[in-house]
């Protein structure tokens, strides 16, 4: 019982010191000192927004940054497929007093799960208006 509790002491001790996760934000598209597009993961966090604002005032420079558009972008997709054999059957069928085989042969079978990636992208441009 004694070793239960210590390993559970030290398993939310561990929780507990765990590094919070990293900011993130990367540059789609970027014309300096005029616009940009940042890309963020789905779901973001604050500290990925805070980011992604810090990376547009840097593009900007003095300038002012204007976010024209923001939203759910498909970026792709991501396939996962299962391929398996199903052994044929054998079965023997009695046609009044003469047996009759019939066979079934082997069978491929295949599934795939298709699921869209999304990111948050926003669009700015540098406004001279301060």
């Amino acid at each position: 019982m004694k070793i239960a509790l210590w390993f559970f002491v030290l398993v939310l001790a561990g929780c507990a010191m765990a590094p919070p996760p990293q900011a993130y934000a990367r540059e789609v598209k970027r014309k300096p000192q005029s616009s940009g597009v940042i890309a963020l993961h789905q779901p973001s966090t604050p500290g990925d927004r805070a980011l992604a604002d810090s990376m547009m005032k840097s593009n900007c420079g003095g300038s002012a940054v204007k976010v024209l558009d923001e939203g759910e972008v498909d970026i792709g997709e991501h396939a996962e497929g299962e391929a398996h054999k199903e052994k044929g059957q054998k079965e023997e069928k009695w046609f009044g007093i003469i047996p009759v085989k019939d066979e079934k042969p082997d069978q491929n079978k295949t599934s795939t799960n298709t699921t869209k990636l999304k990111e948050w992208q926003i669009v700015y441009e540098c406004s001279s208006k301060a």
